[in-house]
């Protein structure tokens, strides 16, 4: 997923797996069972992708790049 972090990777998950949990009628909360919540599917990350964006430019990615070339360990030294 270009531009996105690790770390917006991990927020967009988390949002994610808040879909299930948002479609469970606000009246049947107290007596809902973990067993019948429906699992997180593609419609989740759809939805979770318009709101967390990602935050690594085209700029901040070349800079990580050129900085991987000069100090980064050989094993991952750019092709």
């Amino acid at each position: 997923m270009t531009g996105y972090s690790g770390s917006d990777l991990h927020y967009l998950c988390q949002e994610a797996s808040m879909g299930p949990i948002r479609d469970i009628p606000v009246d049947e909360l107290e007596f809902f069972s973990h067993d019948q919540m429906r699992p997180v599917n593609v419609s989740d990350f759809e939805y979770a992708m318009t709101q967390v964006r990602a935050s690594v430019g085209k700029d901040d990615l070349d800079g990580y790049v050129k900085w991987n070339e000069s100090f980064g360990s050989l094993g991952n030294k750019a092709q």
